[in-house]
């Protein structure tokens, strides 16, 4: 399991959570006061399995949001092996919330693309 923690500040970022449903489509979105859950299946053909990510956003700064990303699923064997897949993926999800934030104006802080 791959666990990603970023924090996203800036205006208008109810914005990104209408940005994650379109990058994840077929995704089940839950949502309530504070926190946002959205989870994704995407199938690996190097794990030959699906990683399930999902996307979890603490809402209660609006100006603030607390982003955790969690994928995984894809481990093989015995010995739990990924090949990758769940970082990979994870990966994915940080660097399109890299390129919504440069386009929105909004700070990214935590972990970031070169860390994973």
């Amino acid at each position: 399991m791959e666990v990603t923690r970023l924090h996203i500040e800036g205006q208008n970022l109810d914005r990104l959570i209408d940005l994650l449903r379109d990058r994840l489509p077929d995704c089940f979105v839950y949502a309530s006061d504070d926190i946002v859950v959205i989870a994704s299946e995407k199938f690996y053909f190097r794990v030959e399995s699906n990683l399930l990510t999902v996307v979890i956003l603490n809402t209660s700064d609006k100006g603030r949001y607390e982003v955790e990303i969690v994928t995984g699923g894809g481990a093989q064997g015995l010995l739990g092996i990924t090949w990758g897949a769940e970082r990979h993926r994870s990966g994915e999800i940080v660097m399109f919330l890299e390129e919504a934030c440069a386009s929105n104006s909004w700070v990214l802080t935590g972990q970031s693309l070169s860390d994973l």
